[in-house]
């Protein structure tokens, strides 16, 4: 009776070990599911940032050859739409930039550069609203002058801390 009685324990607490190595399985496998998940959202979302990057330097190149285009023919109206289209979506993926940015702890270090992109748009779309005006009244050398003193050096900056920003994005793990 007592070898049946330590048999039937003894059955007992090898069937209590398996469920306890299945349930600890089964919790280890929902762990590791859970830390793909956010590994694979991560990789997904910084290559969404890195997409937005190029698309903001996309954009903003489209502003200023619509800006060109509509010193080069005042009467152009389309050169006038797609410069305001550029601009506002420039504006809109700043803005959704800075928010993906606030998503990822590794990436907070870039909001000062996107403030700084954002600050010079600013500069420089304050100038094309001069020139686009000088356009439409027909001052096209004056256009031409601004456009080479100011609007050209203000690109070039601009141009560059997209390039920088750019770059930092593109070397995010």
């Amino acid at each position: 009776m007592n070898k049946q009685l330590s048999l039937i324990s003894w059955i007992k607490n090898g069937f209590l070990v398996i469920v306890m190595g299945m349930v600890l399985g089964l919790g280890f496998c929902a762990w590791q599911v859970r830390s793909n998940q956010k590994i694979a959202a991560k990789g997904h979302t910084t290559e969404h940032l890195r997409y937005q990057a190029r698309s903001l330097f996309a954009e903003a190149l489209q502003s200023g050859q619509s800006l060109r285009n509509a010193i080069l023919n005042p009467s152009d109206k389309k050169a006038f739409e797609n410069h305001e289209i550029a601009v506002k979506n420039c504006t809109e993926l700043t803005g959704q930039i800075r928010a993906e940015l606030k998503t990822i702890p590794e990436t907070e270090t870039l909001l000062p550069d996107i403030g700084q992109i954002e600050e010079q748009f600013e500069k420089l779309y304050k100038n094309h609203e001069q020139l686009l005006k000088l356009a439409a009244s027909g001052d096209s050398a004056g256009a031409n002058r601004m456009l080479v003193t100011e609007e050209t050096p203000l690109w070039r900056k601009t141009k560059e801390t997209l390039n920088s920003f750019g770059e930092k994005v593109r070397v995010i793990r």
